[in-house]
């Protein structure tokens, strides 16, 4: 159970760290692409839900850990938690923040929903240490938006650099390491969806 609850959240970091790492660094030239210079501001917003994304990727093995687990009235317990927690947070950080409060409270919630979940379930899912082994590709995360980002400043802004950083974070991403496990493990689930369909049917 261990390991399959690990490979599934590697391959659900590695994936965050693909789509939305993406999304965070081209938010900004993405927006006023689409909509303009006005709405450039609102490129904020996107990173921070960006990040709000990822955490919801990041906490689905945990959910189907307790369930698995029979922990349900515990992961009960952290959703109310977490939607208190939430609520409260968007509350007082929109006040001062306004929308860009309302985000990353949305955010923080999240991320409070994944620790609770992850001290539920901590008898199980290998600990700090083991958390701290499947999120390394977060290195590649930060290595490919260096890379990206000092492509981007050399760049005209527009439809060149929304076309080149792109390709820039995926390759540096992609390169560092990552694409073995993901494609292997991508793979896998593949194959076991599709024995159980061939089961059934």
């Amino acid at each position: 159970m261990l390991e399959r609850f690990r490979a599934l959240r590697r391959l659900l970091v590695e994936l965050s760290g693909l789509f939305f790492g993406l999304l965070i660094i081209v938010a900004g030239d993405l927006t006023a692409l689409l909509f303009g210079e006005r709405y450039q501001r609102s490129a904020a917003v996107i990173r921070v839900l960006s990040v709000f994304s990822a955490l919801v990727f990041i906490t689905y093995p945990y959910t189907m850990l307790a369930e698995a687990l029979n922990k349900l009235r515990a992961r009960l317990v952290c959703r109310i938690y977490h939607g208190i927690a939430m609520i409260i947070l968007v509350l007082v950080l929109s006040r001062f923040f306004g929308v860009y409060g309302a985000a990353a409270g949305v955010a923080l919630g999240q991320a409070t929903h994944l620790v609770l979940l992850h001290c539920v379930t901590r008898e199980h899912n290998g600990g700090t240490t083991a958390l701290a082994s499947d999120c390394r590709s977060l290195i590649s995360v930060a290595v490919a938006g260096l890379a990206a980002g000092g492509v981007k400043s050399i760049l005209p802004g527009g439809g060149a650099a929304v076309l080149m950083v792109p390709v820039v974070y995926a390759a540096v991403f992609l390169g560092f390491g990552v694409r073995f496990s993901l494609l292997k493990e991508m793979h896998r689930m593949a194959t076991s969806l599709w024995s159980v369909r061939a089961t059934r049917a």
